[in-house]
């Protein structure tokens, strides 16, 4: 296959993200008390498999119910750790939310990481989907917005 400098699919911007729950009601709880999911479209009654689509922060989330796993797999077991999905999500505080989350009795990890001033941790989903919270440096409100600060040249 020949090279080239244009890409065979071009990416205009993120669309979604979809996730497999074994149970819907316990996962938009999570959703809209953690992340405040605003719902856009309810599919509970008329979708086989029932879904849902919302909001958090101007991205969309979907989720779908799937048949649950045998009740002795844990959500460890239910999500293979090698390639499961991380969705990221951009916080003013990482500290004061880790205090809170940790709190409330959110699953999360035990401390929040810091490296080249951006501080983050994760939090876990009733199904064990990781996500990350984070914040970062100089204002950013994303990763990309990071690339000049981590094109500069190093002083160490």
């Amino acid at each position: 296959m020949p090279t080239s400098s244009s890409p065979l699919a071009s990416v205009l911007g993120p669309s979604h993200i979809a996730l497999e729950v074994t149970d819907l009601e316990r996962s938009l709880a999570f959703y809209q008390r953690v992340l405040g999911l605003e719902i856009f479209y309810d599919e509970r009654q008329t979708g086989t498999p029932p879904s849902i689509k919302g909001i958090v922060a101007g991205f969309a989330i979907e989720l779908g119910q799937i048949q649950p796993p045998p009740a002795s797999s844990s959500p460890s077991q239910v999500r293979p750790q090698a390639g499961a999905p991380c969705m990221a999500f951009t916080i003013e505080d990482a500290v004061g939310a880790h205090g809170r989350l940790k709190a409330e009795g959110v699953s999360v990890e035990s401390a929040v990481k810091e490296t080249e001033g951006v501080k983050f941790f994760y939090v876990y989903d009733p199904d064990g989907y990781p996500f990350e919270l984070i914040e970062f440096p100089l204002g950013a409100r994303a990763l990309a917005d990071l690339r000049a600060y981590f094109d500069a040249p190093s002083t160490v």
